[in-house]
């Protein structure tokens, strides 16, 4: 009986631990968002923009907060301007060209998104040659009513292959 007895507290205390040991997991949802367009070739001085477009997936956001990273020894981010699905910019919104980050945040107070389209244009200028990434990161968030709804592992990346400017011949003139 004592044997059964300190079984039973055994398993009961290993559960427990387990129970407690265990990190609430992070309530999300079926809305996505990428990046567009996933690739593209720029010169150095060339300005061009990448949309963080979205898809609610038939949840209804009224929220968004998108974290992106960027390789700032080849790209210089210039703006980010929200798209029209969003109303609002919330505060907070930056970029940060020394990291190589951007925070933007939208949110309505009419009705929610249900549907896709351009949550915001980031444009940038490339400033050195080389292969840069854009990503969004899984910290990035889409809520409705206080909820998260974004699923982490639906969140894009996009390359940007840099290359050297190409000189401009001069009308009439030949290389020789």
């Amino acid at each position: 009986m004592k044997t059964f007895l300190s079984k039973i507290v055994s398993l009961s205390l290993v559960a427990f631990l387990i129970y407690i040991g265990t990190p609430a997991m992070q309530a999300a949802g079926a809305a996505t968002m990428i990046l567009t367009p996933q690739s593209q070739s720029v010169e150095i001085g060339d300005t061009f923009e990448v949309t963080i477009d979205i898809n609610a997936n038939a949840e209804s956001i009224d929220t968004v907060r998108a974290y992106v990273t960027f390789s700032a020894d080849v790209l210089q981010a210039t703006d980010v301007s929200l798209g029209s699905l969003f109303s609002r910019v919330s505060p907070g919104s930056s970029i940060n060209n020394t990291s190589g980050e951007i925070s933007m945040g939208g949110f309505t107070l009419d009705d929610p998104v249900d549907g896709s389209g351009v949550f915001a244009t980031m444009t940038f200028q490339a400033i050195a040659e080389g292969q840069a990434d854009i990503s969004v990161l899984s910290s990035s968030k889409m809520i409705s009513a206080g909820e998260e709804k974004i699923n982490p592992s639906s969140v894009g990346s996009a390359s940007v292959d840099v290359g050297a400017a190409l000189e401009e011949i001069e009308e009439g003139a030949a290389y020789l």
